[in-house]
This record gives C-alpha cells, structure tokens and sequence, in this order.
C-alpha cells in the first residue's frame, strides 16, 4: 500500500512537537503493511460516506498523546485526511475531515 498525505494532514502534523509528531508517523507508516489495525474503526460522516478513524493513545487517557487520524482506503493508497487530538471533539474532527475530502 501507498501512502498519500493531504495537505492539511501534513499542516496537523506539523503542529505538534516533535515527539508526538514522530509517534504519530510511525504508527501512520505501520498502516502500509496492516492497513486496518485493531486500533482502527468505521466512523460514519454527515454525507453518509464513511471513513477509517485510527486511535492513538496511552493508557491514561489524559496524556498528552491521544490523538486520531482519520484516513481512507483507495485502491493500493491510503489517504490521511486528518490529525487531531481527541480533545478537538469528534464533531469538529469530521466536520474538518470531510471539508478535506
């Protein structure tokens, strides 16, 4: 699988310090060789179409990392629309996402 990171995506990414930023990369990555982790799931958007939401956190849901990237498969790509730190609300999250499809 290829990766394909929109420009907004990369503007989230660089947004963070450089330790989250480095995590959150490494796991982006890992998504070319399993796709569809167990910490992944199927979340609905307004319009009806629906989008891969990958979950990154420690145990300790306060921390500073906790953080989502919402993504879609197409063909042999994965596109990654979007990072955002739960905080954010999921509202906001796919509001923004899908304003980037």
């Amino acid at each position: 699988m290829n990766l394909r990171f929109e420009d907004e995506a990369l503007e989230d990414l660089r947004k963070l310090d450089e330790e989250i930023h480095e995590n959150i990369l490494h796991q982006i990555y890992d998504l070319e060789e399993k796709p569809l982790p167990e910490n992944s799931d199927v979340i609905p958007l307004e319009d009806g179409t629906q989008m891969q939401r990958l979950k990154l956190q420690e145990e300790d849901r306060n921390s500073r990392f906790n953080h989502r990237v919402f993504y879609n498969l197409e063909d042999k790509t994965i596109h990654i629309y979007g990072i955002f730190k739960r905080k954010t609300g999921y509202k906001e999250m796919k509001q923004k996402t899908q304003q980037r499809l």
